[in-house]
C-alpha cells in the first residue's frame, strides 16, 4: 500500500443552497500539512520571486473579478511580514481580494501549535467571503502559491 500525504485539504468549497445566500456564506477552509508549513516557514523567497506570486495573485484577480486596482494593498502576505520590512520567508498568512474586507487567513493559533508539535496541520480561515467570484479567486490563489512553493521546496514527503 502506498501512504500519500496531502499538501493540503479543501473543505466547504460548495456553493449556498437555493434561497440561502448569506454574507459570508461563500466561505470554505484550508488545512496545510505542518510539514510543509515548517519548511516555507524557514525557505528563502527572494524579491522576485514574492514579485511573481504577487503579480499572479493580481492577475487571477483581474481575471475573475476584474481590474484589482481598488485593494490598498499586495493581495497576499507572508509570514515574517512586517510593517514597513519586506518577507524574506514563503509561508502564505492571508490572501485579500475586492470586498468587504473579503479574505482568507492563517488561523494564527494553529500556527502557534505547530511550534509545538511537528504534526500539526494549520487552518486558513474565511472572512467575508460573499460571492463565488470571491471564492474562486481565492482559492486559485493559494492553489497556485501551494503548487509553486512546493516546487520551490521540493516537496516530497
Amino acid at each position: 500500500m502506498i501512504k500519500k500525504t496531502y499538501i493540503y485539504e479543501v473543505t466547504g468549497f460548495m456553493p449556498p443552497r437555493d434561497g440561502e445566500h448569506s454574507m459570508g456564506g461563500h466561505g470554505f477552509n484550508i488545512r496545510l500539512h505542518g510539514g510543509f508549513a515548517q519548511q516555507l516557514m524557514e525557505a528563502e523567497l527572494s524579491d522576485h520571486g514574492r514579485d511573481n506570486l504577487t503579480w499572479k495573485a493580481r492577475e487571477i484577480i483581474d481575471k475573475i473579478m476584474g481590474p484589482s486596482g481598488s485593494l490598498y494593498r499586495d493581495p497576499i502576505s507572508f509570514w515574517d511580514e512586517r510593517d514597513g520590512i519586506k518577507p524574506t520567508k514563503a509561508l502564505l498568512t492571508n490572501i485579500t481580494v475586492p470586498g468587504n474586507a473579503c479574505g482568507l487567513d492563517v488561523d494564527w493559533g494553529t500556527l502557534d501549535r505547530l511550534k509545538r508539535r511537528s504534526d500539526a496541520w494549520i487552518d486558513y480561515l474565511p472572512h467575508n467571503v460573499d460571492g463565488y467570484k470571491q471564492s474562486y479567486c481565492l482559492l486559485s490563489i493559494f492553489l497556485y502559491w501551494a503548487n509553486i512553493t512546493g516546487v520551490l521546496i521540493n516537496w516530497d514527503e
